[in-house]
């Protein structure tokens, strides 16, 4: 299995602006807010079926994480129903500001420091392992994406693309139910989804033998998860309803019937500098130790290596997965 470590140029302010990402985070919270007036759905933990869970660990846009005493994942137990989920993601006023406002003015940007280095990998993982297929001719699902943008470049680079169940505002329709795919892409629809497992389950039929599946998705054991909780960006709700930890993801993916792991990387690249960022910007207390770096290793040099540090050991918040259905 891989391990892969991972270098951008990104930063956080390129691509969420703070003051538009703020309003969306205040029409979110007013979302949630209206779900709980009407009811919300209790759920065990979505990545081990526990019912063990400790203490809640903090509230953020109106809903409460918990956290599962047995894997340790981070997920809100008391969540919207999936149709309010799926009406959100198509047509609420926060998904219509976030697609005009802060995705479309930043897509080149974006394009540029995060989706062509995603596709990238996509395209470098289907040649090693699918390397008899011309590129061409290999179909990709789109699971639940919730933006246009990926499947913009993957179209560019050759690719036959077809988003399944599309999340986004003015999205032009599904890929016909019947349809099979050379490779599907979970891009955060796990963190984002009603039932990870349902979601997964359902899709994992559409994969053909031999057939890839990409995820990516938030990790709470990771570095800046754990250091700043809600404070840390990877944590948002309804965005993110399921963080599980780098090891029950391990676990999780054991469950899928017929597969074989290729990769398990964590190649996040914003880990400590969010932590900084959360000290200098919100006057987070990040403990001694932390504000002895800030204070005196705050170099670009010292930074990439404590980041590259992380994602050897898979400690960074942000993972990336590559799942073979067997033949």
């Amino acid at each position: 299995m891989e391990n892969s470590v991972f270098f951008s140029e990104l930063a956080s302010e390129d691509i969420k602006p703070a003051l538009r990402l703020a309003r969306y985070r205040l029409l979110a919270s007013e979302f949630n807010l209206a779900q709980k007036e009407k009811s919300l759905v209790e759920v065990s933990c979505p990545f081990c079926d526990s019912k063990k869970e400790v203490s809640p660990v903090f509230s953020k846009s109106e809903l409460t994480y918990v956290c599962c005493g047995d894997c340790r994942s981070l997920y809100v137990k008391a969540r919207p129903s999936e149709d309010a989920l799926t009406n959100y993601y198509r047509d609420s006023e926060a998904r219509v500001f976030w697609t005009e406002n802060i995705y479309q003015p930043t897509l080149k940007v974006r394009k540029k420091k995060a989706l062509e280095p995603l596709a990238e990998w996509v395209e470098v993982s289907l040649l090693e392992w699918q390397s008899s297929q011309k590129s061409q001719d290999l179909t990709i699902g789109l699971v639940r994406p919730t933006s246009f943008g990926l499947s913009e470049v993957l179209k560019e680079k050759g690719y036959k693309v077809s988003e399944v169940e599309p999340m986004y505002p003015n999205a032009k329709g599904s890929a016909d139910a019947s349809a099979s795919f050379d490779a599907m892409i979970f891009e955060d629809s796990l963190a984002n989804a009603f039932s990870p497992k349902s979601l997964l389950a359902d899709n994992w039929k559409r994969l053909k033998p031999g057939g890839l599946a990409f995820f990516t998705l938030p990790l709470a054991s990771g570095f800046d998860v754990l250091t700043l909780k809600e404070i840390s960006e990877a944590v948002h709700a309804p965005d993110r309803l399921n963080i599980p930890s780098y090891e029950v993801m391990n676990q999780f993916l054991k469950t899928v019937s017929g597969s074989e792991v290729l990769e398990f990387s964590t190649p996040g690249v914003l880990d400590l500098q969010n932590v900084f960022d959360a000290k200098e910007k919100l006057g987070v207390n990040v403990g001694p130790f932390f504000d002895y770096l800030y204070h005196h290793r705050n170099t670009p040099n010292f930074i990439g290596d404590f980041q590259k540090f992380l994602q050897s050991y898979g400690l960074s918040s942000q993972a990336r997965i590559v799942l073979m259905k067997n033949q």
